[in-house]
C-alpha cells in the first residue's frame, strides 16, 4: 500500500472547477496543488523500494481501470482548449486516448520492474 499523504500536510483544497476559476483562483489552486506535490514527494522520498513499486502498480491498474473518466475530463479539457483557441496541433497533443493511456500504465509497470 503506498504510503498516505496526511492532509494536514498541504493548504485547504480549492474551490471551484478549471472552468469556472478566475485569475485569482487559478493561482490558489497552482499553489495548493505545488504544496501537494511537496508534500508528496517528501513522503515518497523516505518510502522503501516496495512502497514505490506498490505505488506506481496501483497507479497503472488505476489508469487502466478508469480510461472512460478520464477521456470524459479531457474531453472537457479539449473543449476547453478549442474555445480558448488553441492551435489545433497542440489540442491534439492534450487529447488522452485509450493506447495513450494504456502506454502511461505500461510506463508505470515499467518502472516499477527496475
Amino acid at each position: 500500500m503506498p504510503p498516505h499523504i496526511p492532509s494536514s500536510a498541504v493548504g485547504a483544497p480549492v474551490s471551484g472547477t478549471i472552468e469556472t476559476m478566475n485569475a485569482d483562483d487559478t493561482a490558489a489552486y497552482m499553489a495548493h496543488m505545488g504544496a501537494t506535490a511537496r508534500a508528496a514527494s517528501r513522503v515518497m522520498a523516505a518510502a522503501s523500494t516496495a512502497a514505490k513499486n506498490a505505488a506506481l502498480l496501483a497507479l497503472a491498474a488505476r489508469l487502466r481501470g478508469d480510461i472512460a473518466p478520464l477521456q470524459g475530463a479531457n474531453a472537457k479539457d479539449l473543449d476547453a482548449a478549442r474555445a480558448a483557441g488553441l492551435a489545433a496541433a497542440l489540442v491534439d497533443r492534450l487529447e488522452l486516448t485509450p493506447q495513450i493511456i494504456g502506454t502511461v500504465a505500461h510506463g508505470c509497470e515499467q518502472l516499477a520492474a527496475m
